[in-house]
């Protein structure tokens, strides 16, 4: 998992069924984040960093709690989902793989409420950015499968358990 940093912008619009829908100026989009849990404390948390970009962008950033019950619900109330970072790795059964001997932080219920998320999202087409971990889910989500260690496929690899690494991500339509 690659420590990312995202930019994005809310304008004054969201796209939904292909078609851009006014909000009103007064009203900000709500933004939803999906968070993190420690497990050895027990709490759902996410870095400030994440609520800070959405409200610099113009949105009003929403905690997702890792929930999948309420997930849904949840997720018909917002404007648009970013799927966050995260310290554990997608369960390789998602995308019908064995477990890699190295593959050592699964959080269940961090995957179980990202799918139930993107179901609500996609469904009511609305905007979804998936940040590592994030982007991770959301290509299993869509039937995509994962490189589970990456240095063994690529010597050169960055440090991926460094949550100090940081690389540059260029977008292309």
């Amino acid at each position: 998992r690659i420590q990312c940093e995202a930019y994005f912008h809310f304008s004054g619009s969201v796209r939904m069924n292909s078609e851009a829908t006014s909000i009103a100026t007064d009203t900000k989009p709500l933004i939803g984040l999906t968070c993190r849990f420690s497990e050895s404390d027990g709490w759902y948390y996410l870095s400030a960093d994440y609520s800070r970009a959405v409200e610099a962008a113009g949105g009003v950033a929403v905690l997702i709690p890792l929930l999948p019950e309420s997930a849904a619900e949840l997720t018909a109330r917002l404007d648009g989902v970013v799927l966050c970072g995260s310290g554990s790795d997608v369960d390789p059964a998602r995308y019908h793989q064995p477990r890699h001997p190295k593959v050592n932080s699964i959080q269940a219920d961090l995957d179980e409420t990202s799918c139930r998320v993107l179901e609500g999202a996609f469904t009511d087409k609305k905007p979804v950015l998936g940040i590592c971990y994030g982007m991770q889910l959301l290509n299993v989500f869509l039937a995509g499968t994962l490189i589970q260690h990456i240095p063994d496929a690529l010597r050169e690899a960055l440090p991926h358990q460094d949550r100090r690494t940081r690389h540059a991500v260029r977008l292309e339509p």
